[in-house]
């Protein structure tokens, strides 16, 4: 019996899922009438060339995220005589000692989550921007950078680069991202530090000396720095941070798929939140909620396979797939701030 059946993996992956969970059906409430509305019936109506209601929305995403699930946790099994056959595999060291350390491992499985994540996304994309002509720009980015990621993530478990391109070619997959971004270039400074910047209403030195290179907002009181290009920097170093800070945490079975699983549910319920209680900014968060459902219900699908004794490896594949699809979110979703509170134990082990 696979160990996903086991009770322990199953409420542990529970937990981090619980809070989202309950926060979806608090906000879709009663999903019938939604679920006749698709079909003409029902009292939800919709009319064409207006975007559904947000609760019809999620609803759909959420069954998309299911079917993502259960496709990715049948194509595994299938899929990973393939890369056995073609020599895709490697032995598992936390096996040392067990009747299952000589025993080949296939490697490089999160082709099939990130295949089946693209299919999803796709689906969910058409409904999107058909409903936000608006957003068809950052669709096709997200896309694109995606794609890039899956495809130099399998390409390095098959030719295993040198780090140099996986520190490059990142930064060049984040530039769809960067150039159809239209949100802030600000950020707020902290109480402590405005005395660095302004005191009674005039620049002090520092301030002065920092206006040379980003803008004091002085009507604020040096409480709002706009960073400008240096802002889209930050971003780019970011899909770069985000990319291999999955890859560099791993090593032990499910790790990989197990960080990324907890911070997908975290990041799923920042945006319900906003969702619920901050309107002004619900559209970016929706396009978040989209991909991310969608990312989690791959994820936990393969997350069954990488349990302890692991029956497949991710690869460096999934690691840059999900890294990719992490600053995807923060970037296109303007939460890119935020999204480093969900990876402080990634930075902790980067500046460790």
């Amino acid at each position: 019996m696979r160990p996903w059946h086991d009770g322990v993996n199953a409420l542990a992956a529970a937990i981090p899922l619980s809070a989202p969970v309950y926060l979806l059906m608090d906000l879709v409430g009663n999903p019938i009438p939604f679920v006749l509305g698709w079909f003409g019936g029902g009292s939800v109506r919709f009319t064409k060339g207006v975007p559904p209601p947000v609760e019809s929305q999620l609803l759909a995403y959420v069954l998309v995220a299911m079917l993502g699930y259960v496709g990715t946790r049948k194509l595994v099994p299938k899929i990973k005589v393939y890369t056995l056959r073609r020599g895709i595999s490697g032995k598992d060291l936390g096996k040392r000692g067990t009747s299952l350390a000589d025993k080949d491992v296939p490697e490089a499985l999160g082709i099939v989550p990130g295949a089946v994540f693209l299919i999803c996304l796709t689906f969910c994309l058409v409904g999107y921007a058909t409903t936000n002509p608006s957003k068809l720009l950052d669709c096709n980015s997200a896309l694109l950078s995606i794609c890039f990621m899956l495809f130099l993530g399998f390409s390095d478990d098959v030719l295993e680069w040198p780090w140099r391109y996986k520190l490059l070619l990142p930064t060049v997959a984040s530039l769809p991202l960067l150039c159809c971004y239209d949100g802030s270039t600000s950020i707020v400074v902290p109480i402590p530090m405005r005395s660095w910047l302004m005191n009674e209403g005039s620049l002090t030195t520092f301030g002065w000396l920092l206006g040379h290179i980003v803008t004091v907002d002085q009507n604020a009181n040096g409480a709002i720095l706009n960073l400008g290009m240096l802002y889209l920097v930050y971003m780019g170093m970011l899909a770069v941070f985000c990319t291999n800070a999955i890859n560099i945490y791993a090593g032990i079975n499910g790790l990989e798929a197990g960080q990324s699983f907890i911070i997908g549910c975290a990041v799923l319920l920042h945006n319900l939140i906003e969702i619920r209680d901050n309107e002004a900014y619900r559209e970016n968060h929706l396009f978040s909620i989209m991909i991310m459902l969608s990312f989690v219900g791959v994820t936990l699908g393969l997350l069954g396979h990488n349990w302890y004794p692991a029956s497949v490896f991710v690869g460096d594949t999934y690691c840059y797939f999900a890294g990719m699809t992490f600053a995807v979110v923060g970037i296109l979703g303007h939460f890119s701030k935020t999204l480093l509170l969900f990876f402080i134990p990634q930075v902790l082990n980067f500046l460790w």
